[in-house]
């Protein structure tokens, strides 16, 4: 009953998901902490002048950071409208996302990787796009110039600039040369503006401090418990179960479906390889994470026949969203 009710396409789901956000996150509002950043995580351009403003106000990182969540569950639903990722047109995207992110309780406060996935998102959108839009070399552009805003709050957003090339070159019918060079002109512009402006401050040297740390310095997951991994594990195995019937589902893709999924894909790939390999980054890449696991883990979700399977796995994944929250 459970999964019926999440995935019917009805309009007061545009109110069930912010009371899903509230209650999840119910008990962070009423004892909002920060994030415990480590030197320069949150000095980067952009999320400075954020952290100017709510820098001693706990709740009001709790409250914004739960607005952006948001913001980004919508902006997947209208993703989901707009390219049709799953072959029905449902809140459970969304609704997943939101399940996702919020049962990670550290990410209850505000935190760069928020403003950096919607910008992160806004470029994938402009992908997308780009196979139905009349101007290719703006397209490409707009995504490098996105990615590169939300860089400029999450340093580690460049790293998902191949996304960007391998986009653009599955959606464009024709190779141009000027596509690639034109990303890479609206990735450099945003930091190229940001340098001036450090420059003429005088503070070149405090950029390059922070881009330094961003890259060097070593972060640990906050609550590295036996509760959070196995609620990490249950997403690999929901995301493993997604990946297995997308592949089964490829030949019956159209040909578009079948670029979608191969950029989440690679999203998925970068965002694995930066945990791994960046000392960096922690549990905050599971915000870009949730993405493309979202998105396997609805198309999962709906394609399950057994209707007993589908209700049990949506009630687990509820009942260890909201475990997380007393852990």
């Amino acid at each position: 009953m459970l999964l019926r009710f999440l995935i019917r396409n009805q309009i007061w789901h545009f109110a069930l998901i912010p009371l899903i956000v509230g209650a999840l996150w119910f008990r962070s509002f009423l004892h909002p902490e920060f994030f415990s950043f480590f030197e320069g995580e949150n000095g980067m351009p952009l999320y400075h002048i954020i952290r100017l403003l709510t820098d001693r106000i706990p709740l009001l990182n709790s409250l914004l950071a739960a607005v952006i969540l948001l913001v980004l569950a919508f902006i997947i639903l209208r993703l989901n409208t707009l390219y049709s990722f799953i072959r029905m047109r449902t809140f459970l995207p969304s609704i997943i996302f939101v399940f996702i992110v919020s049962g990670i309780v550290s990410l209850h406060t505000l935190h760069p990787v928020y403003p950096g996935v919607v910008f992160m998102l806004l470029c994938v959108s402009r992908i997308f796009g780009a196979g139905s839009s009349g101007n290719m070399l703006s397209t490409a552009f707009e995504a490098g110039f996105f990615l590169s805003i939300g860089s400029l709050f999450y340093l580690n957003m460049l790293f998902y600039a191949p996304v960007i090339w391998t986009g653009m070159l599955m959606m464009s019918k024709n190779r141009n040369w000027r596509i690639p060079i034109l990303s890479c002109i609206g990735l450099i512009l945003p930091w190229f503006f940001t340098w001036t402006w450090y420059y003429f401050a005088g503070n070149t040297a405090e950029l390059e401090s922070v881009v330094i740390l961003n890259f060097q310095s070593l972060q640990e997951i906050q609550f590295d418990t036996l509760p959070f991994r196995i609620y990490v594990g249950f997403l690999i195995l929901l995301t493993l179960w997604g990946l297995v019937v997308i592949l089964r589902q490829y030949d019956t893709q159209n040909i578009n479906r079948r670029k979608y999924f191969q950029l989440f894909f690679l999203i998925f790939a970068i965002s694995i390889a930066m945990y791994f390999l960046l000392p960096a980054v922690a549990e905050e890449i599971l915000v870009a994470l949730a993405i493309p696991m979202t998105f396997l883990i609805s198309n999962y979700l709906i394609s399950i026949r057994s209707r007993v399977w589908g209700e049990l796995i949506i009630l687990v994944f509820l009942g260890l969203t909201t475990y997380m929250q007393f852990v």
